[in-house]
């Protein structure tokens, strides 16, 4: 089972990593053409794809890959491999003796202990079987590792963090909110582990505020951005990009699709933010960028969570984008373009197992059985007692497979078992 998962893991994963590298080689352009939105939905439609590895039926495809067939030798402790009871035969209550059927798992017990003490502390493994056990390790390894960064980034929050009491900064929180409609309850707090603000929890939602002064327009600013990631539901968009990162850890290309599709989460909210306003909001925004920029920028990036500065080099495109984002295209027909490529993205990439049985010889057929090109009579078909081969074929091919066959002349044919079939 995990085989086969691992194997359409393969197949899809390679086939929007072609798309992926497209989308880096071409983006100068499309940076200049679309809008962050675009790519914002782009990242998202291959993520989903990259977590749902459905395939759809081509009648060629383009590329095969070949499944590795080898076995892997190693050697167990012999000390290791347990002793196989011995089954108990039951016996009659009248003290007769036991049938001679029931003596037939004590036959078959001797033969596998015979077959242990020859094979004893000798395994096999094939490479996709140890590939899947090492595939899985990983994505379970990674899961544990993130969830274990996010635990203890909440436990921080919770023993040094302290709610905003000040009523001027909850008043601001409370009049955007209505502006957004968003009816949950978030948190206000201040955490002086941070340099920028971030704002964590999928279920409990937080804002958590450097211990710096902020005045009012930068507050607002800042809780309007954290407040439209809410809004966005810009957290499940990260917990889908952990999942693909997840699933795919061997593939370098998707950990550079979740790079950067986080910093175009902060971009295009930044265009929701600045949606219909004016110049002078321009500004605004701009100096809370800037202010949080000149007190440090944040380098903690855990699940679960939005920040409003991330790196210099984020931050500086953040820039131009605000200076550039009225004049870009929305990009709806390109988006539908990468939709397409993302569906078919998996069906390019096959990997098959090679047919190695139907390459060998029937080693049963031609040993024990009638040649090919030999009628086998029906049941109720008359045999002639003169016709030696008609006979043959009906009668003793069977027996054969039991035992060594003696094909000594037409007239006297001997089977085993000590018994000989005589002719005239």
């Amino acid at each position: 089972m995990f085989e086969e998962a691992l194997r359409t893991t393969i197949e899809i994963s390679l086939g929007v990593a072609a798309v992926i590298l497209l989308l880096l080689v071409t983006k100068p352009l499309l940076d200049k053409r679309y809008a962050a939105k675009w790519r914002y939905w782009v990242w998202l439609i291959l993520a989903l794809r990259l977590i749902f590895p459905f395939r759809l039926p081509l009648m060629q495809t383009p590329l095969s890959l070949p499944v590795p067939e080898q076995e892997i030798v190693y050697q167990v402790d012999e000390n290791q491999i347990p002793e196989i009871p011995m089954p108990t035969v039951p016996r009659e209550n009248d003290g007769q003796t036991v049938s001679q059927s029931a003596t037939a798992p004590q036959i078959e017990n001797d033969e596998i202990q015979t077959e242990k003490s020859q094979k004893a502390g000798v395994r096999t493994i094939s490479i996709a079987a140890l590939a899947a056990a090492v595939w899985c390790g990983g994505v379970v390894l990674f899961l544990i590792w993130n969830i274990a960064v996010y635990l203890s980034f909440r436990g921080q929050i919770r023993r040094r963090g302290k709610m905003v009491t000040a009523l001027p900064s909850l008043l601001i929180l409370r009049k955007i909110r209505s502006e957004l409609k968003i009816k949950r309850k978030i948190r206000l707090m201040i955490f002086s582990g941070l340099d920028s603000p971030v704002m964590t929890g999928m279920i409990s939602p937080v804002i958590l505020l450097p211990d710096m002064a902020f005045t009012e327009e930068e507050l607002s600013m800042i809780l309007r951005h954290e407040l439209v990631h809410w809004k966005r539901r810009d957290i499940w968009y990260k917990f889908v990009l952990l999942l693909a990162n997840a699933v795919h850890w061997f593939n370098p290309l998707v950990w550079v699709m979740a790079r950067q599709a986080d910093q175009d989460i902060e971009i295009s909210c930044d265009d929701a933010v600045l949606a219909g306003k004016n110049e002078l909001f321009r500004q605004q925004y701009g100096q809370a960028l800037l202010h949080v920029l000149r007190t440090g920028v944040t380098r903690r990036n855990t699940i679960f969570s939005t920040r409003f500065s991330a790196s210099r080099k984020t931050l500086k495109r953040r820039f131009s984008n605000l200076l550039k984002a009225s004049r870009k295209r929305s990009g709806k027909i390109a988006l539908c373009v990468v939709l397409a490529a993302a569906i078919f993205a998996g069906s390019l990439v096959a990997c098959q197992q090679t047919d190695s049985a139907s390459k060998q010889p029937d080693l049963a057929a031609s040993s024990f059985g009638p040649p090919a090109s030999t009628a086998i009579n029906r049941p109720g078909e008359k045999i002639d007692p003169s016709e030696y081969s008609s006979l043959s074929r009906t009668y003793l091919f069977p027996f054969a497979s039991l035992s060594d066959s003696i094909w000594s002349n037409p007239d006297e044919i001997q089977i085993g078992f000590g018994f000989t079939i005589h002719g005239r």
